[in-house]
């Protein structure tokens, strides 16, 4: 099992953070430009709610990847699970503190494991790591950009 973690600190009341994150269409705009996301299918918002996504890594290999909602507690906590995909298992978390003066702490919390046993950890050490960690970076970097830009 991997795991990768990283907060950042957004200008930005928590609420306005945790909903930004509960709407789909953002995570198109917050995805590196390699990542080509659609969304094939998403239920309404709330706990349960199942996303289906393709994704295609350079415009290349379409993966569909399939989530589900398992904690949702306005305005602090959101997590998913994935369901179907890349991932011999998955799971997301992103935790949103209210750290005052209009400021939220977002922090990412990622767990994951790779199929394919000694390939799978081969992978992880040449190149998914450093491309899980850069996503994320990117992916935090364009959400504080977004969200204090209003």
């Amino acid at each position: 099992m991997h795991y990768f973690e990283r907060s950042i600190i957004i200008k930005c009341h928590q609420e306005e953070a945790f909903l930004f994150h509960t709407d789909v269409k953002n995570l198109l705009k917050i995805s590196p430009k390699h990542l080509d996301i659609s969304v094939k299918r998403c239920d309404p918002i709330g706990v349960g709610q199942e996303v289906h996504l393709i994704v295609k890594h350079f415009k290349l290999i379409p993966t569909e990847m399939h989530m589900k909602f398992v904690d949702f507690e306005y305005p602090s906590l959101l997590t998913d699970t994935q369901l179907k995909g890349p991932f011999k298992s998955m799971i997301q978390k992103r935790v949103f503190e209210d750290i005052g003066d209009g400021y939220t702490r977002m922090t990412d919390y990622f767990q994951y494991e790779l199929p394919l046993g000694v390939l799978g950890l081969c992978a992880h050490v040449l190149f998914v790591e450093s491309m899980i960690k850069s996503m994320f970076i990117f992916r935090q970097n364009s959400t504080k950009k977004l969200l204090e830009s209003n």
